[in-house]
């Protein structure tokens, strides 16, 4: 299976000078993401795709909780 993707510039919304870009994840029928550039549009999927897609093993939950428990120490 293929990694999860951002599909960008699906459409051009708004007046020209006020341009929003909109795309979508190549796996979620339903996530669509406005933004007012290419950059933020990319921020917005990697936010999707760290909260959707990317699952942690083991290891990287052990690692995780250590960093969480200690970083304010």
């Amino acid at each position: 299976m293929k990694k999860p993707h951002l599909v960008k510039n699906l459409v051009r919304e708004g007046h020209p000078r006020e341009t929003s870009v909109v795309g979508g994840c190549s796996s979620c029928q339903n996530a669509v993401f406005r933004a007012d550039d290419d950059e933020k549009l990319q921020a917005k999927f990697d936010t999707h795709f760290k909260q959707v897609h990317m699952h942690e093993d083991a290891s990287q939950t052990a690692a995780r909780i250590v960093r969480e428990a200690t970083e304010d120490k």
